[in-house]
């Protein structure tokens, strides 16, 4: 890709010099200078970006959301094991037939498409006892351990099907199918992650902008409106949500499920750049 991007830019430097040429200007004959991508132009060097390592495919470096490297019984790497949503960029930089998955990695459809197009082996990676945190579907939150408040303001049969399917995981709280009861619920999630019953809570509903308005009003929530699963990625990582909001009406149900599992189960990092920043914040008047 890079030599068809330096080859293009000799031509187009070609016939630039050619037409001042032809119309008298003065041309000078010594090598032109060298053209650098332009600022915001992804070169696929991350190299020199130590932070972004085991998040982004490099040389030499791990692929995708997590990128732990498998090994088999001998000890010979296997590749990486791709984690959170896997996109077909990031396939493309895999050596060999099989791509390697963790247990809560999801392919996004162009990612599918590439698979097939590539007739490539999707596994999914062994769960390690000490990759889920809070054992059955709990997940870690600031040192809390616990499983997922959900609620609902009107009726969804995807979201009764996937709730129904991950009782162990998500309980129901405060009266659903009310748009009034929206505050009562909010609250309940927050009393639950305060006395550490919970780890957060799951909110589907039709409109996202009371709930979020409502839930980030609570100092113990951090809610993020689930739009796409690179919404719900950046929210973990980024701000260590524990409050996923999900506009029920406008998801599919294979994209909720991929969104959920993802929220409810990824271990969440210590942020206290953010902590510091929501603290003061929190003193605006």
């Amino acid at each position: 890709m890079a030599e068809q991007h330096d080859q293009l830019i000799a031509r187009i430097t070609e016939q630039v010099l050619a037409a001042l040429k032809q119309n008298g200007a003065k041309v000078s004959r010594e090598a032109p200078v060298a053209i650098r991508p332009p600022v915001g132009v992804c070169t696929g060097d991350y190299s020199k970006f130590t932070e972004l390592q085991g998040r982004l495919g490099s040389p030499g470096g791990a692929v995708g959301g997590g990128g732990a490297k498998q090994t088999q019984g001998n000890g010979e790497s296997t590749g990486p094991i791709l984690r959170g949503f896997v996109t077909a960029r990031q396939l493309e930089g895999l050596k060999g037939g099989a791509v390697t998955l963790s247990p809560d990695a999801t392919l996004t459809p162009l990612a599918v498409d590439y698979v097939k197009e590539k007739k490539l082996t999707v596994k999914r990676a062994a769960v390690a006892a000490a990759s889920v945190a809070g054992g059955a579907g709990g997940a870690k939150v600031g040192g809390t351990v616990g499983g997922w408040s959900w609620w609902i303001d009107g009726r969804c049969e995807a979201v009764e099907q996937l709730t129904a399917q991950r009782r162990s995981q998500l309980k129901p709280v405060g009266e659903k199918h009310q748009l009034s009861a929206l505050t009562a619920a909010v609250r309940s999630v927050a009393r639950d992650v305060k006395q550490n019953k919970a780890a957060g809570g799951v909110l589907f509903v039709h409109s996202a902008a009371q709930a979020a308005c409502f839930a980030n009003r609570c100092p113990s929530l951090r809610a993020v409106v689930g739009t796409c699963g690179e919404a719900v990625e950046q929210g973990i990582q980024l701000l260590a949500a524990n409050v996923l909001i999900v506009e029920y009406p406008h998801v599919g149900p294979r994209a909720m499920q991929a969104m959920v599992d993802r929220f409810v189960t990824a271990e969440r990092p210590n942020l206290p750049a953010v902590d510091r920043q929501l603290m003061e914040l929190g003193r605006c008047d």
